[in-house]
């Protein structure tokens, strides 16, 4: 009776959930948010990823956004066809590098020509990601979150949320099918995962980056003091030769060499640098801050938490394979738009840090780090929330999917409070 009963009331919260979503999505978010342990609840959020695509707002030509648009409309004057596009992926001076968006653009278009449809399904296959990924680390608690891991997990969820998945769907998918595949092998044991993890450069190139340091964690001993001290190497590292990773580019295929010259280019770098300038503080500060809170993190867990991490030797593994993400990471910083392979290695680390507060008892040391984190951690997920609110059409906040289909979103949310 009591499965029976329990059974009812999933339905019941199933069905009471999409219609709210076909009514106002942004409360079906919230409410699913709420009520988190519901099993369909995560679905809610891939069900408002879609509807966030649909009415995704160009606030301003500097959007990833536009380029993606630009593109998607290109192919009316294309006369590739699919078979082509794989045939040019696959030789050494491919204009394709990144097929995985390429080819959802060019079967959204010849399919319906609407690039809301097609922001949509980008929408579909990152909420996807997104939602999976942030359950997995929510399913391996032990009960109900704390509020410092709750907070915790809100950060994780920012790192990549979901306006910076569809903004920049290549990297942000890329990041998330690494995660997905890299902590199914080593936490659940699942071979799968190594075939996931090696199709995230079909998605962004410089997922091989990601790719390749798994291999050399998976080949050679995992040695916590080695990858430890080796992360603490690159702290040391200030500056980057542009001109030898310029030298070794041009041993690449033709588009990854284009790539790699282009991101080490001197106008490029400088144009990045004169776009800091006149950034407000919070902007220009709070990954900065979020830097010096993980690096706290890696600390804390490697000094306090070796007992932890011997008996969990899973996330002893993840730990050495995170340091060792975290390490290059840190060198790939120095380059122009390099920060993004930090966020991707806070992916890793934030959940082993998650899972160690939820194991281990409540110590004088994590509490006087939680409490010294918490202002840089909530200025974080506060400047990302407003980041997305160049993005968040006032349809997206106050509309449904019947309106969306009707109305183009066009005014950001951010209109309404400046």
């Amino acid at each position: 009776m009591n499965k029976i009963s329990q059974q009812t009331s999933t339905d019941k919260y199933r069905r009471n959930s999409i219609v709210l979503f076909l009514i106002w999505p942004l409360a079906s978010l919230i409410l699913a948010i709420r009520n988190y342990n519901k099993p369909f609840a995560k679905n809610i959020i891939i069900l408002f990823a879609i509807f966030y695509g649909f009415t995704f707002v160009i606030s301003n030509a500097d959007l990833d956004a536009v380029r993606y648009k630009q593109e998607f409309f290109k192919w009316a004057d294309s006369t590739y066809s699919i078979s082509q596009i794989l045939h040019l992926y696959l030789s050494r001076d491919s204009e394709f590098v990144d097929i995985f968006v390429s080819l959802i653009s060019y079967i959204v278009y010849h399919l319906t020509g609407n690039y809301k449809v097609y922001m949509g399904v980008l929408g579909l296959i990152y909420g996807y990601l997104y939602s999976r990924n942030i359950y997995f680390v929510i399913n391996k608690l032990r009960g109900n979150p704390v509020f410092s891991i709750s907070i915790l997990i809100i950060l994780m969820a920012m790192l990549f949320p979901i306006w910076r998945g569809i903004n920049g769907p290549r990297f942000s998918i890329a990041s998330n099918i690494l995660f997905w595949g890299i902590t199914r092998y080593i936490i659940d044991n699942k071979k799968s995962g190594l075939l996931i993890l090696s199709l995230s450069p079909l998605i962004h190139f410089s997922s091989i980056f990601g790719v390749g340091l798994f291999w050399i964690y998976y080949i050679f001993p995992k040695k916590l003091n080695i990858v430890f001290i080796l992360y603490l190497l690159t702290f040391f590292v200030k500056e980057l030769d542009y001109s030898g990773a310029r030298n070794l580019a041009e041993s690449l295929p033709g588009v990854y060499k284009q790539r790699v010259i282009g991101y080490t280019d001197s106008n490029y770098i400088e144009e990045v640098q004169n776009s800091a300038i006149g950034l407000n503080w919070y902007v220009t500060y709070y990954t900065k801050l979020l830097n010096y809170c993980i690096i706290s993190i890696v600390i804390l867990l490697f000094f306090k938490g070796k007992v932890f991490l011997a008996e969990n030797r899973k996330l002893y593994n993840l730990f050495c394979f995170s340091l060792l993400l975290l390490s290059f990471a840190n060198i790939f910083s120095l380059l122009p738009s390099g920060g993004r392979f930090l966020t991707l290695s806070y992916l890793f680390i934030i959940p082993i840090y998650i899972w160690y507060l939820d194991i281990v008892p409540r110590l004088p040391i994590t509490q006087f780090l939680n409490r010294i984190t918490m202002p840089a951690i909530l200025l974080y997920i506060i400047v990302e929330i407003r980041i997305g609110f160049d993005t968040l059409g006032i349809l997206t906040m106050l509309g449904n999917p019947f309106i969306a289909f009707f109305v183009d979103s066009v005014n950001p949310i951010i209109s309404l409070i400046k």
